[in-house]
């Protein structure tokens, strides 16, 4: 399944990174490597430090670790990504409610 045109897929680091946060509303965390299933990825802390909340994908440390409190998106596969994040699907009120509770949740401000 093709990609929407709202997503774009980074891989990105430091200032670069820093940037994205500031004009994105959310992070999508796919981990499907056997280590993820024992970890934690910094990106994931990093990201809720800036507001956005995540989108975390499959069996992973952090999917179970990541309370359900309305601030992230917990999918059980890729499948669902599209759909989610389909424009005619896309909400922006939905999008701003998440990251303030995300913030809220962990007292940052988003940006």
């Amino acid at each position: 399944m093709p990609l929407p045109e709202n997503i774009e897929v980074v891989h990105e680091s430091g200032a670069g990174l820093r940037a994205l946060y500031a004009t994105h509303h959310m992070v999508l965390l796919v981990h499907n490597h056997w280590y993820h299933k024992i970890t934690l990825p910094v990106k994931y802390f990093e990201s809720v430090g800036y507001g956005r909340p995540a989108i975390i994908i499959g069996d992973s440390a952090l999917a179970r670790s990541v309370r359900d409190d309305g601030s992230n998106w917990n999918l059980a596969s890729e499948e669902g990504v599209v759909p989610l994040l389909t424009p005619r699907r896309a909400d922006p009120a939905l999008y701003a409610e998440r990251m303030l509770r995300c913030a809220r949740n962990n007292r940052t401000i988003p940006g």
